[in-house]
């Protein structure tokens, strides 16, 4: 069983983010190791399809100590039925800014493909970037994903509430960039 243990929640005053044991989650990408160090919101999203914003965007950081790089796992949030990952860390909120709650628990996030996204292949866009707070350090490989998360009305506005409004960075320009559409697979 690959299970995640979820170390503490924090409210830094800028988003509510989830600090993780990455040892036992590491992406494996392009012949490196990254391992997940936290998960935190931003509503609406920061980015967009088409145009589009979501109601709120989930960014699953992961680092590689090997090259010092990230790469951050973006998932568009979209409002529909509950979801069972909201399900279990709204668990652990409300929480004021500037506070941090323990939590030392363990949950399976999925460690593939299909136990994560419920299909065995996921189609995204990746390309080379910074992180979209300051210090917005470079070195990070984005891979959005293209199909939609849901999450139920109540649990993305309990997260809205908690965080400073449109806590995202605008989108910023490609500037030269490739963005490339991939297929994730187990």
């Amino acid at each position: 069983e690959d299970l995640t243990t979820i170390k503490s929640v924090t409210n830094n005053g800028h988003t509510i983010q989830y600090n993780f044991n990455g040892d036992f989650n590491v992406l494996r990408y392009k012949k490196g190791n990254y391992k997940m160090k936290q998960v935190h919101f931003h509503s609406p999203s920061e980015h967009t399809i088409n145009g589009k914003h979501y109601p709120l965007e989930i960014h699953y950081v992961h680092h590689s100590e090997e090259t010092n790089s990230y790469v951050v796992l973006a998932l568009l949030v979209e409002e529909g039925e509950p979801d069972s990952i909201f399900t279990f860390l709204e668990k652990y909120l409300p929480i004021k800014e500037g506070e941090t709650k323990q939590i030392n628990k363990t949950f399976d996030f999925g460690a593939t493909t299909s136990e994560f996204f419920g299909t065995d292949s996921v189609s995204t866009y990746t390309y080379q970037g910074s992180l979209t707070t300051p210090p917005c350090t470079e070195s990070v490989i984005w891979i959005v994903i293209k199909n939609t998360s849901n999450a139920s009305k109540r649990q993305i506005e309990l997260l809205r509430k908690l965080m400073p409004k449109n806590n995202y960075r605008e989108t910023q320009p490609i500037n030269g960039r490739t963005i490339y559409s991939e297929t994730l697979t187990d």
